[in-house]
């Protein structure tokens, strides 16, 4: 697969790369400006893989089933009552879907787990112990499912994604995912893709934290802070050095765009003389935005404690 995901933590910019990417004729985004999510979300592909790392029959259908779960709310339309990623908008999709469930879940058998008994509410508890008298214990098994080898979910969750990725494509473009694996962890999170190209974007913490305080409700400095460490210590710096990942400044992309557009077109074996409909012009209005939107103490504080990661040229 020709696949790039632009990967940015909460209110990074990684958007105008993003929307600079599908702008251009060369490009595809094949789930139509919404953030593909399935893979790396709690309850997703993902969590259903690292079942292997520790394996048991019984984590292996717990994490199925939330993934069955998880993609019923991910399939449907987003609504004025509901939101949702669209993902039954693709062309074919629930054919891939059924096909791809039916493959990784292997052979049923019959079971009962001591986890699901203990979890059951106060009726169901009940009812094992009447039917356990009784000697219905039969009853109280349920259906589970083996599973597959480690090497066979890996290939069946390629093809899946591959076919959902290519489904709406044309023949040689490059598919473009929005948010499809996780900042800290740009390679390991997006292992499933195959080998994605990976633009991981930072943002000047000002502007971040200005930014989550008016649209996200996020009124303390010091909890940011807090969270922007807490994110530097958990990333894996040794993945960013990897040749399949580019790490970028949103500021630097807006501000020197002509010099960074050919970078980000150079990593991706693009053409950077072909032109997109993003316009920068429009983005640098979220560039300093924190200085009409942060009192001076604020700004001072994150200064002070976030000196190390606030982008010089800005």
């Amino acid at each position: 697969m020709n696949i790039v995901t632009i990967l940015g933590n909460t209110n990074s910019g990684a958007g105008a790369i993003y929307e600079y990417l599908i702008g251009r004729k060369d490009a595809h985004d094949p789930f139509n400006k919404k953030e593909f999510r399935i893979l790396h979300d709690p309850g997703g592909i993902n969590d259903l893989y690292k079942c292997y790392d520790s394996y048991s029959l019984q984590s292996f259908n717990e994490s199925l089933q939330r993934l069955i779960n998880l993609e019923k709310l991910y399939r449907s339309n987003r609504k004025f009552y509901k939101d949702g990623l669209g993902l039954g908008s693709v062309e074919n999709y629930q054919l891939h879907w059924e096909n791809y469930k039916i493959n990784i879940t292997g052979g049923k058998y019959n079971h009962r787990y001591i986890f699901n008994d203990i979890k059951s509410n106060i009726f169901k508890q009940l009812a094992k112990r009447i039917f356990n008298r009784l000697g219905f214990r039969r009853i109280l098994f349920k259906n589970y499912y083996t599973g597959v080898s480690r090497r066979e979910f890996r290939d069946y969750t390629f093809e899946f994604l591959s076919n959902i990725v290519n489904s709406n494509n044309q023949l040689n473009k490059l598919n473009v995912l929005n948010q499809c694996g996780t900042f800290s962890s740009p390679l390991s999170s997006t292992e499933l893709l195959g080998e994605p190209k990976i633009i991981c974007v930072r943002r000047n913490p000002l502007d971040q934290y200005a930014e989550l305080k008016l649209y996200k409700g996020v009124n303390n400095p010091n909890d940011f802070v807090n969270w922007y460490l807490h994110l530097k210590r958990m990333e894996s710096r040794e993945q960013f050095q990897d040749e399949k990942v580019l790490e970028i400044f949103f500021e630097d992309f807006i501000f020197k765009y002509e010099q960074n557009k050919k970078l980000i077109c150079e990593f991706l074996n693009i053409d950077h003389q072909i032109q997109s409909s993003f316009q920068p012009e429009v983005s640098k209005k979220n560039i300093y935005k924190y200085k009409t939107l942060l009192n001076e103490n604020e700004i001072q504080f994150i200064k002070e404690k976030l000196l190390d990661f606030i982008n010089i040229s800005t």
